[in-house]
């Protein structure tokens, strides 16, 4: 039996498959076949998991059809993943232009009402991609009212600028929730400027030796 598996193994083997060439391939396999075994006790990591990781690697290969695969293998499992794998089931058909399908898919898992706002975070992203931002604009408003609701504080910031940005691109005039997002990009933007003027400027470091001082800027 393998040795039980931690998100910081998955982001050492992702950072390796990110050389790409055939890497994607290779831990695809990999991740497949893990998830097909029986997981030790300690796993951080569930087959559903394993599945959607194999999934993005396959996608990052160009092979949209066996992506397609992994994430429906996912979402056919007993463990729910974050985002729902079926979100990731709406991506691929997307990439494969069954457009049709994914709206139907999307459809019914806006139905099942997920319960992570995270989820409605990663398929508002979708339809925002794939051009449609009427879609994308109810999945992150949806979102943004659950993020809120259960104190989601990170996934409701990315919501609040996600959503923004699309209701600025259809027309729609600003309302209580794109102030706040855009007061929360004005007071990102001002906290980086001073951070690079902070770097800008050298700080010194002197030490003294018993015959010489020496000054340090870094």
């Amino acid at each position: 039996m393998r040795k039980p598996l931690t998100h910081d193994d998955l982001d050492e083997l992702v950072m390796w498959a990110s050389a790409g060439g055939a890497r994607h391939q290779e831990l695809a396999a990999r991740l497949l076949a893990w998830a097909a075994e029986e997981p030790p006790d300690e796993d951080e990591l569930s087959p559903a998991d394993l599945l959607v990781g194999a999934g993005e690697q396959l996608a990052l290969g160009d092979d949209h059809a066996g992506a397609l695969d992994a994430f429906q293998a996912a979402a056919d499992r007993p463990e729910r993943t974050h985002p729902d794998a079926r979100g990731f089931v709406v991506r691929a058909l997307v990439d494969l232009g069954r457009i049709a399908e994914a709206q139907d898919v999307s459809e019914q898992l806006r139905r099942s009402r997920p319960e992570h706002a995270v989820t409605y975070a990663y398929v508002g992203e979708v339809w925002e991609e794939a051009g449609e931002l009427d879609r994308a604009h109810r999945w992150f408003t949806r979102g943004l009212l659950l993020a809120e609701r259960t104190r989601d504080h990170t996934s409701y910031a990315l919501l609040l600028i996600s959503r923004l940005r699309v209701r600025e691109s259809l027309g729609f005039p600003p309302d209580r929730d794109d102030e706040i997002a855009a007061a929360m990009i004005r007071e990102s933007l001002a906290r980086s400027a001073a951070a690079d003027e902070r770097r800008d400027t050298p700080r010194a470091v002197i030490s003294n030796s018993a015959e010489h001082t020496t000054i340090d800027l870094f």
